[in-house]
């Protein structure tokens, strides 16, 4: 398959008009990321497939050149990352969604916090209580959250970004910041009373 790449990509490289098709600029990029070519001489090139694509950003599906490569535990994906944010009100009848965005599937969940609630404010539905899951809680969100007026809850997500690592810059707050973290245990994305 690498060679019949090769030869489509040889083919019309230099043709007036299919050359600039973004079909085939993304059909040439995928194979300058994914193999190697090696001219030699008195024979045919050498195209070898390469272990792990090389470029700054590499293209995990050519049906969308947007989509990435992600891990998240034991589980790989491609694709896109959603986050939604809905009410969790136990008086309610309906429970609403009152955010929704989407972002790369490498996006850290801790930097959409502070996004999550603008666009909450924005849209005059900003909660008293925002619970997380530990991608969402960290010492930098909770005081982040809390200058907004906002209660961020839910577990941390380990030591590299608990409270610890905040101790030094914000040392009155840490006693506070203890018990907002281990709060609530079970999350995923974002729940608002």
């Amino acid at each position: 398959m690498a060679r019949d790449l090769y030869i489509l990509i040889a083919a019309f490289e230099n043709h007036h008009q299919v050359k600039h098709y973004e079909g085939f600029k993304t059909l040439k990029k995928v194979f300058e990321q994914q193999c190697s070519v090696t001219k030699e001489e008195a024979s045919e090139p050498k195209i070898e497939i390469r272990k792990k694509p090389v470029g700054d950003k590499i293209i995990s599906s050519p049906h969308n050149t947007d989509a990435e490569y992600t891990r998240k535990r034991k589980q790989t994906v491609v694709g896109h990352k959603a986050f939604v944010t809905e009410t969790c009100d136990s008086d309610n009848e309906v429970q609403f969604i009152t955010d929704a965005n989407l972002e790369t599937a490498k996006h850290a969940d801790s930097k959409e916090t502070l996004k999550i609630e603008e666009r909450l404010e924005d849209n005059e539905t900003k909660p008293e209580t925002l619970y997380g899951d530990a991608g969402f809680v960290n010492g930098k969100t909770i005081l982040e959250s809390a200058e907004k007026g906002i209660d961020l809850a839910g577990p941390s997500s380990g030591r590299s970004q608990s409270i610890e690592n905040f101790e030094q810059q914000f040392p009155l707050a840490c006693s506070i910041l203890v018990n907002k973290v281990f709060r609530d245990l079970f999350f995923v994305n974002f729940w608002h009373k």
